[in-house]
Order: structure tokens, then C-alpha cells, then sequence
């Protein structure tokens, strides 16, 4: 072989070596890119999992107290002796807007008001949740009637995230007793 055509393999060979190591890994460049871009998508997908842990807290605490308004009911209907007095008493839940702690709701029987009362059951808030109606630093009644489990009036309550209160359910039962949900988000 002639002298020019073994520099050009050379030339060819060194080349073509020079090629494959260059395409053999990645830049710097392109490694930062890479984490920045799954960075990306990682805090997207933790804020979408954490609004969907708060409005599945919300809806839970919305079930739960709808759960424990039947109780209620279910309690006055069979006319349940909470205070071994052998009558069937009068059954309600308290609600409470607790200012520096988390909002709870109780299972009283025994009285006309919470006040008059004996608890049976506590019940607290899940975290994120609070209680919107009644409002902060207050409390309100249900208490169901004798042998209809119906309230004296109307009554309603609202559950919101706190860090979205324009996320909440209505909690309402009516004059003749349903107890319903209502999502307004």
C-alpha cells in the first residue's frame, strides 16, 4: 500500500474513534436538564397528591359527620337510655368552632342542649378540616326529637379545608329528618 492511502485509513481510523467517544455519554448539560425536567415533574405530582389527601380529608369528615347525625337519630328512634333512668331520651350533637384547637363535634344525650347534657362520644375535626358554620369561637345544637329523631328546626353545618374554603360541604338535616350532603367546590 501506498504511503497516502495508509494516512488516510489513519486519519479515518482516528476520526472515526474520536466520533464514537464523543457519543459515547452525556454532557453535563444534558445531565441537569435531565434531574431539572424529573424535578419538575416530581413537585407536580406532590402538590396534586397532597390536594387530593386534603379533599379526601374533607370528604371523609363530611362522611363521618353525617355517620354520627344518624347515630343520633338511630339512638333517639329506639329510644336508648343514656342515663339508666329507663326512659328513652332526647339524643343530639354539639358542634364546636374551637379557636386555638381543632374543631370537634360530641354525641350528647339526656338533654334539650349540649349544655344540659351527657357526652357519649368526642369526636375531632381531621387535619386540614375545620368547621365553617357554625363560625369561629362558637357552637351549635342538633338535638332530635323524641320518638321521630327529627330536629325542632332545620339545621345545617359546613366543613371546609383550611387552606381552601372554597372547598366545603354542607352537612344539613331537615325538618323531617333527612340527613344529606351537599359538595359546593
Amino acid at each position: 500500500m501506498s504511503v497516502g492511502v495508509l494516512d488516510y485509513m489513519n486519519k479515518f481510523l482516528s476520526l472515526r474513534s474520536k466520533i464514537y467517544i464523543k457519543s459515547a455519554g452525556f454532557t453535563l448539560i444534558e445531565l441537569l436538564v435531565t434531574v431539572a425536567i424529573l424535578a419538575a415533574v416530581a413537585a407536580i405530582g406532590g402538590i396534586n397528591l397532597f390536594g387530593y389527601y386534603n379533599r379526601q380529608n374533607l370528604e371523609l369528615t363530611a362522611e363521618e359527620i353525617t355517620v354520627l347525625i344518624r347515630d343520633a337519630q338511630n339512638r333517639t328512634l329506639v329510644q336508648q337510655d343514656g342515663n339508666a333512668d329507663g326512659q328513652g331520651d332526647q339524643w343530639g350533637v354539639n358542634f364546636e368552632n374551637r379557636i386555638s384547637d381543632s374543631d370537634l363535634a360530641r354525641l350528647f344525650c339526656c338533654g334539650s342542649s349540649y349544655d344540659l347534657g351527657t357526652v357519649v362520644n368526642t369526636y375531632n375535626l381531621r387535619t386540614g378540616v375545620e368547621l365553617t358554620d357554625p363560625g369561629e369561637g362558637s357552637s351549635k345544637d342538633i338535638v332530635l326529637s323524641r320518638l321521630t329523631g327529627y330536629p325542632g328546626v332545620p339545621a345545617s353545618i359546613t366543613v371546609a379545608l383550611k387552606n381552601n374554603p372554597a372547598a366545603f360541604f354542607i352537612i344539613t338535616v331537615g325538618a323531617i329528618g333527612q340527613v344529606s350532603r351537599s359538595p359546593l367546590e
